[in-house]
């Protein structure tokens, strides 16, 4: 068991303290209604959860479907777009609002299959877990009291739950993912079947701008649900325009100042120079450059950057065309960009980010030295298998790969919006020093701008980079001195940045979960 329910969170702050033997058990069987609820909940097949959803001011419907023992299904459709995640006992996926599937691992694999343990009750009904929990305190605030209730769950995670003293409901219940505390309320208790369902949920963060509500209006029970509906659809797009019988298509880029910069037409008429970012989980574009083009923007959503979280609204476009490939009907994020756009040439127009949504679709081969981007036809893109192969995870829809600093291993992104080289995260960092690899040059320390709050970060040197087994020549690197944002992450190690890559050619292969790197003189082919 790991996280939370994925679109739901809340937090309790616990005040005063009367610990007093509790049976967690009998706890847990009287939330749901008592022994007759508990036996029909141990009996059940499968249910079916619908209703509406708030999420940061944008509504939309609610379903969630679960088939027993371990397999769960939830939608939220905003009509203008849909967030689908799924999990069939191995496989943790999503739907992206752009229509794209990727797998879910490492924390947020744990996020959703808590979602999982939440809805299906599996706290009451998995006695491994159970037996792992603990009643550490009876409290009370001024309206109420609680029990609070911990349980350790697989992969170290620590569950939070707070249930009332009066009748027992669960109330509050509290997980991290990474390193956000992420908290849910229930509300609105009513019997489906003798069961109590929370009809209401409420999802906050005290680290970031996030709040979903919803208030469920239907529960069925017992559906006959084919177990091939949890299961990972195939990624496959149908969106977008590419020239006839091409293999591939390539156009030129600007490097400049560590980015790479490619010239978009948008909705058929305007252009603008976009930063090409892996480092990105969807497109991105500038207040100014949409206030421009009159689009309507709708909703307001939290975007995690390198030092902290950025709000932005979202956006939808008929069209993005980049040479002469074109894709269709895209949702995109809009935020004030402007230190980014005080990066590039002043006669240029500045666009934004093209991220996830760009790299999920094609296979895409960057040569630095000429400064052209290869966009390659996905129904007819092939490529041997190279020993310059490298294998990677999405990690928030960022290419995540292992590597190996001074020895010491860890996760790191691949990340194109990064001018710099190797950024290390203050918890590698501590992983580092504990084994004497950590050198910091004191003497020179900056600031790092971007999506977020920024971060300061210092010089320290850096022996050995080893990627798969492929050596990277590097001698320096900069360690993040900030907590918060991505370089707060407890996973993930670091983030790996164009000082860096400019040295390969690669070729990005989602489809595939795959990079190569070749020689800046070199054939791919």
């Amino acid at each position: 068991m790991t996280r939370r329910h994925s679109l739901i969170f809340s937090l309790l702050l616990f005040f005063s303290a009367n610990a007093q033997a509790v049976d967690i058990d009998s706890l847990f069987i009287e939330s749901v209604g008592g022994q007759k609820a508990y036996e029909r909940l141990k009996e059940l097949k499968s249910f079916k959860v619908e209703g509406r959803i708030n999420w940061n001011g944008i509504d939309g419907d609610y379903t969630a479907l679960y088939l027993a023992p371990d397999k769960i299904l939830t939608s939220a459709d905003f009509g203008k777009f849909e967030l689908v995640q799924g999990y069939d006992g191995k496989t943790a996926w999503q739907i992206d609002m752009h229509g794209g599937v990727s797998e879910l691992t490492g924390y947020e694999k744990n996020d959703l299959i808590n979602n999982l343990y939440l809805l299906s009750f599996e706290y009451l009904l998995n006695q491994n877990l159970s037996r792992n929990c603990e009643h550490i305190e009876a409290i009370s605030t001024d309206d109420s009291g609680f029990h609070h209730i911990i349980c350790f769950a697989i992969e170290n995670d620590t569950l939070k739950f707070a249930f009332r003293t009066d009748n027992s409901r669960l109330e509050i219940f509290a997980s991290t993912v990474d390193n956000l505390q992420i908290n849910t309320s229930m509300h609105d208790y009513k019997k489906f079947e003798g069961i109590y369902f929370p009809t209401k949920t409420i999802t906050t963060s005290p680290e970031a701008p996030i709040r979903a509500e919803i208030n469920i209006e239907n529960v069925e029970f017992d559906l006959d649900l084919e177990p091939g509906l949890f299961s990972m659809p195939e990624l496959k797009f149908s969106d977008y325009n590419f020239p006839k019988d091409s293999v591939s298509i390539t156009v030129p880029f600007k490097y400049s100042r560590g980015h790479i910069l490619v010239r978009l037409k948008v909705n058929g008429s305007k252009f603008g120079w976009f930063i090409l970012d892996t480092g990105a989980s969807a497109s991105f574009y500038d207040k100014t450059f949409v206030a421009e083009m009159n689009l309507e923007r709708f909703g307001e959503l939290p975007a995690m950057g390198l030092g902290g979280f950025q709000s932005l609204q979202l956006t939808k476009f008929d069209s993005i065309s980049v040479g002469p490939v074109t894709i269709y009907n895209q949702t995109a994020g809009v935020m004030p960009l402007d230190a980014l756009a005080g990066l590039i040439q002043s006669k240029l127009t500045f666009g934004g980010l093209l991220g996830y949504d760009f790299f999920v679709r094609f296979p895409l081969l960057i040569n630095f030295r000429r400064q052209t981007l290869t966009i390659f036809n996905p129904e007819k893109f092939e490529i041997e298998h190279s020993r310059r192969a490298v294998p990677f995870q999405l990690t928030m829809k960022i290419p995540t790969v292992r590597a190996t600093v001074n020895g010491v291993r860890g996760d790191f992104l691949i990340d194109l919006g990064n001018a710099f080289g190797l950024i290390i995260h203050q918890n590698f960092g501590r992983k580092l020093a504990a084994v004497g690899q950590l050198k910091i040059d004191s003497s020179l320390s900056t600031f790092l701008g971007g999506v977020g709050k920024g971060a300061a970060v210092s010089k320290i040197s850096i022996a050995k980079l080893m990627l798969e087994n492929l050596e990277i020549e590097i001698s320096e690197g900069l360690l993040a001195d900030s907590g918060s944002g991505i370089i707060g992450s407890k996973y993930i190690s670091g983030n790996i940045g164009t000082m860096i890559l400019e040295n390969y050619q690669i070729l990005f292969d989602y489809a595939n979960s795959r990079l190569f790197l070749f020689e800046p003189g070199s054939s791919p082919f």
